[in-house]
């Protein structure tokens, strides 16, 4: 596996290693409606493969349909088409039985076909597919790391944390901005794609299933679209996706039936719920000073009040708690200032914290770290991962 690899050649900058990107393969979360060949044919995977964190190819006997044919074979993955070559794979037998090419960004140039041993290897691009951006997938399974390393070692989480207290209050916000912007850009890339209302179905889906079931509630978002989902009750949108969830750990409040059925009492309430984000746009497109302290800002906007306006008018009252919070700063916040291009930065900034985890609670409290908002929370997230 190579080292971590900056990115100069394209338009986010990111650090992101090999093994996030078979991470993302493995556990396919991607948007499974994006993938397609690079000639354009459908590409369904009936089987990821096994992750082979030895020898090469990166995935063995994984099955593909491309078209109306199914194939079995092993899966290659690179960041670009060239690195097949660069990495001399065209004259390596351990390759020849290669069905799938996995490539992260599309080249500028339209390439030929890629042969191997005069047999052709299909190839799919999957930057377009993926469902968060590349910054957030990389901290995500960074951070996953960080606390199976806490586990082994029950002082390495604090002192993480206690570094906090000499950092400059300027690189948390900085280090925020720097997520929102990963957030807003990538919210923009599925705008370019997909209208206003089913981008905002697909996200409120995607934060209902939390971490454990972003990828089946994505997919269920993916192949319904807005208009149709009503038509289904939970169980059967829960079968949709059978084998898919995972379940244990889950509090009954957030299991993927009880989320299914709150997104469904919402579109039986206002099935055309995305249209008053349209509404609440103007309300919001206003200069923000963000140098005000946490509480001021929120007195000064207004934000006790906005909070309301999206849980009763947008969400219409079906959802709450933490789990609000985490729609608005993950979803609404972000497609308002991408649709409509707002300035929403310092509005997301301070606004309430979502749903914080478990280790990261902790790690905090014994720090004597305070999370006071969204920014903050968001801030120390890219801080923590990216901190050497």
């Amino acid at each position: 596996m190579r080292n971590p690899t900056n990115f100069d050649e394209i338009d986010m900058p990111l650090v992101l290693s090999e093994e996030v990107l078979q991470e993302i393969w493995s556990k396919q979360d991607v948007n499974p409606a994006e993938l397609k060949t690079s000639d354009g044919l459908p590409l369904t995977i009936l089987n990821p493969g096994q992750w082979n964190k030895i020898n090469r190819p990166d995935f063995t006997n994984a099955k593909i349909k491309v078209g109306s044919e199914e194939i079995c074979g092993d899966i290659q993955l690179h960041f670009f088409e060239k690195d097949w070559f660069f990495h001399g794979h065209q004259d390596n037998p351990l390759y020849d039985k290669v069905i799938l090419h996995v490539v992260l960004f599309p080249s500028p140039q339209k390439l030929p076909p890629l042969i191997h041993n005069g047999r052709p290897i299909k190839t799919t691009f999957l930057l377009t597919a993926l469902r968060q951006s590349l910054e957030e997938y990389s901290e995500e399974y960074a951070l996953l790391k960080r606390y199976e390393e806490a586990h082994a070692n029950a002082n390495l989480a604090i002192n993480k944390w206690e570094t906090l207290s000499s950092v400059d209050p300027q690189a948390i916000i900085d280090s925020a901005r720097f997520r929102w912007t990963q957030k807003h850009a990538f919210i923009q890339k599925r705008l370019n794609n997909s209208s206003l209302e089913e981008t905002a179905h697909q996200l409120v889906l995607e934060v209902l299933g939390y971490k454990k079931n972003r990828i089946p509630m994505a997919s269920l978002a993916h192949r319904i679209p807005l208009a149709e989902m009503k038509k289904y009750a939970a169980e059967s949108l829960f079968n949709e996706e059978l084998g898919h969830w995972h379940l244990s750990g889950l509090r009954p409040a957030n299991h993927p039936k009880a989320r299914l059925q709150q997104y469904l009492n919402l579109l039986q309430r206002k099935m055309d719920w995305p249209e008053f984000l349209k509404k609440l746009s103007p309300t919001l497109s206003q200069k923000y000073d963000l140098s005000l302290t946490t509480p001021a800002f929120r007195k000064t906007y207004k934000l006790p009040l906005l909070a309301e306006i999206f849980a009763q008018k947008v969400l219409q009252g079906e959802i709450g708690g933490t789990r609000l919070h985490t729609i608005i700063v993950d979803a609404l916040l972000p497609l308002l200032a991408a649709q409509f291009s707002l300035d929403l930065f310092p509005l997301w900034y301070n606004w309430t914290c979502g749903d914080i985890s478990d280790e990261v609670k902790s790690a905090a409290k014994k720090a004597h770290f305070q999370i006071r908002c969204n920014g903050i929370h968001q801030g120390v997230l890219h801080y923590i991962v990216n901190e050497k």
